[in-house]
């Protein structure tokens, strides 16, 4: 748009595979918890439409201002299932694999502001904020837990937060700093048991304060 203005629009396809660990064929056995973790190598790679469409504003002062959209088309996602050992020796133990997906549709909106206040008067004029938020919508399909031959059943995509965001003032006047900064991560779909009972993350705030001075 002009020198410190920028608007960019993007069309990317995506394309991950596996981690090693997933695919090998092992079974680690923890008889302590009762668990067992399988690797599955019938694992496919998963892949993504991306568009995306952001505004960016740079100031002259060292910082930026930026909002966006995207959305996502991504096929075969990667998720955890857990289900329960029936008989023999490992009767009653919790089975963890990783599974691919149908596919999902993600979309939503991210926001950014960082700045230092130069251009305020007297001591403020040592100040900064960094912050950033991302809005995140989510569907996922996996084949239908209750019955195989109806169609698939609808969750949102696993590991996705529909809230992330951090918050950062400081204060630098040369010698001095220092820093408090807010991270906040939303609850999220982490693995999937039974219908009705699957496992979730809950959402989370974490806060950090960092000083120091230069002699």
């Amino acid at each position: 748009v002009d020198k410190v203005t920028n608007v960019r629009a993007a069309l990317t396809y995506s394309y991950a595979r596996p981690s090693y660990e997933a695919v090998v064929p092992s079974r680690f056995i923890s008889r302590e918890a009762e668990e067992i973790t399988m690797g599955n190598p019938m694992l496919e790679p998963s892949s993504s439409i991306n568009m995306d469409l952001m505004f960016e504003r740079y100031f002259t002062n060292v910082g930026v201002v930026s909002g966006g959209i995207f959305y996502k088309d991504i096929q075969q996602f990667i998720f955890n299932r857990v289900s329960e050992q029936v008989g023999g020796e490992f009767d009653g133990y919790e089975i963890s694999t990783p599974e691919n997906g149908e596919n999902a549709y993600v979309w939503g909106v991210e926001l950014s502001w960082q700045q230092n206040f130069t251009f305020l008067p007297g001591i403020w004029k040592n100040f900064g904020i960094y912050s950033n938020y991302t809005y995140t919508n989510s569907e996922a399909f996996i084949q239908n837990r209750e019955d195989i031959e109806a169609a698939d059943e609808k969750i949102t995509l696993p590991g996705q937060a529909r809230h992330v965001g951090n918050l950062a003032l400081t204060y630098d006047d040369g010698k001095f700093q220092s820093r408090i900064a807010m991270y906040y991560n939303g609850s999220f779909l982490d693995e999937l048991l039974d219908p009705g009972i699957d496992r979730f993350y809950a959402d989370r705030a974490q806060w950090d304060l960092s000083k120091s001075y230069s002699f």
